[in-house]
């Protein structure tokens, strides 16, 4: 029996050793963008329709100890433009410069423990603005508008509300200089569970359009963060009409994880008690 007691204390005390020597983990959070947006320029001449768009990484994430209330932040910001502006002309037509929005957000979870989990809150954000300039030197609006459409959502390819936002506006044509501000937020928050990857899905569309007229179209532009890139015209430029901030412009996506629970060490050492009981139970049935 002595033997028993001394082998079951020995095998006790490694396993609790073994829970105890769980070396200590840190999860890493890191965040890389994909742009898919498209641009359409037409009608007008060459020079009467421009359009810009790019996304980046302004905070990549980073790593943390597996710690319950230990957090890592990461962001990322989109940018763009478009601008028309319709020379004097009696052809042509109307000049067009439309952005189609589509840019992915990925998001990777390494270095959990399985069943660890955190809690993640994206929060969305669109600002900028929608501008009209008369440009007809006659103080009389020739037409045109600019426009932005909701902002669609998507978490792993499935439509989510809460990154979704209702941004929808319109600023026509003017015979003053005019500004429709857009800023329009939103936050979604859900639990993530060990490793993992979450996709977000951001998409809408911007359009400038400035119609053919014997003095001009009136300028017009949909200012979202990027530098305006319509040559000769001021509706797409910053700070522009309506004195906008550029670096308070474009769509921000902010992301926070924060740990809510981490597997013990010494469930390791628990499990290893229970094997050995069981080790224990079936040598003494045998005996």
């Amino acid at each position: 029996m002595r033997c028993k007691f001394g082998l079951f204390s020995a095998l006790a005390a490694a396993a609790l050793a073994i829970g105890a020597a769980t070396p200590a983990k840190a999860i890493t959070i890191t965040v890389s963008t994909t742009n898919n947006s498209t641009q359409s320029l037409t009608g007008g001449g060459g020079s009467d329709k421009a359009a810009t768009n790019s996304v980046a990484v302004t905070n990549a994430g980073g790593s943390t100890a597996d710690v319950i209330g230990n957090s890592i932040t990461a962001a990322t910001r989109y940018i763009s433009n478009a601008g028309a502006d319709r020379g004097a002309a009696t052809g042509g037509g109307t000049a067009n410069a439309t952005i189609n929005t589509d840019y992915t957000v990925t998001i990777n979870v390494t270095g959990a423990f399985s069943g660890e989990t955190y809690n993640l809150s994206v929060g969305t954000r669109l600002t900028g603005g929608l501008t009209s300039v008369d440009d007809s030197g006659l103080g009389a609006s020739n037409g045109g508008n600019a426009t932005v459409s909701n902002v669609t959502g998507q978490l792993n390819g499935v439509n989510n509300g809460s990154l979704s936002l209702v941004t929808a506006a319109n600023q026509g044509g003017t015979s003053s200089n005019a500004t429709t501000n857009v800023n329009q937020s939103n936050v979604l928050n859900f639990v993530g569970v060990g490793n993992g990857t979450y996709t977000l899905r951001f998409t809408w569309s911007s359009t400038a359009t400035s119609p053919q007229a014997l003095n001009g179209g009136d300028e017009q532009a949909a200012r979202f963060g990027a530098n305006g890139p319509l040559g000769g015209a001021s509706a797409d430029d910053y700070p522009g009409p309506g004195s906008r901030n550029q670096a308070n412009d474009g769509h921000f996506v902010s992301i926070s994880a924060q740990i809510v629970t981490v597997p013990e060490p010494t469930t390791l050492a628990l499990a290893g008690l229970g094997a050995i009981g069981l080790v224990v139970a079936a040598r003494r049935r045998r005996s």
